[in-house]
């Protein structure tokens, strides 16, 4: 990853890509993942990561992501803990990750048993 001004390029290109496409931040709808990772996988699990976000944004009405690791994390030296936010255009293309994706994407997870403990939410845009 690379930084300018403190802030992931990714991030930035994120942006600007939904500023070109004419898609406003405040209407896309988020899909969340938290996660925290047993530190004695987390390479490993670093990986899988990348390859979930991989999949569901190459998904149609998903425009990108963002992977976040939490700064207050209580207990930093047993695990690391992520958020991960994925964008997308509408609930439609939610659903549609969770018909194709997501059992495959859920079952890795939980293969690591206790090493690793995962929640989802998904947010929609309050003017939705």
């Amino acid at each position: 990853f690379f930084f300018i001004c403190g802030t992931l390029v990714e991030d930035w290109l994120f942006i600007k890509l939904n500023y070109f496409k004419g898609i406003s931040d405040s209407k896309l709808w988020i899909y969340e993942v938290n996660v925290k990772v047993d530190r004695s996988i987390e390479a490993e699990y670093r990986r899988l990561v990348q390859n979930h976000i991989n999949g569901i944004t190459a998904l149609p009405g998903f425009t990108g992501a963002r992977w976040l690791e939490q700064h207050d994390n209580p207990n930093p030296e047993k695990e690391i803990s992520w958020v991960i936010h994925y964008y997308a255009v509408n609930y439609e293309s939610i659903e549609n990750y969770f018909n194709t994706l997501a059992p495959t994407f859920r079952a890795e997870t939980v293969a690591y048993g206790s090493l690793v403990n995962a929640n989802r939410r998904v947010l929609k845009p309050w003017n939705a």
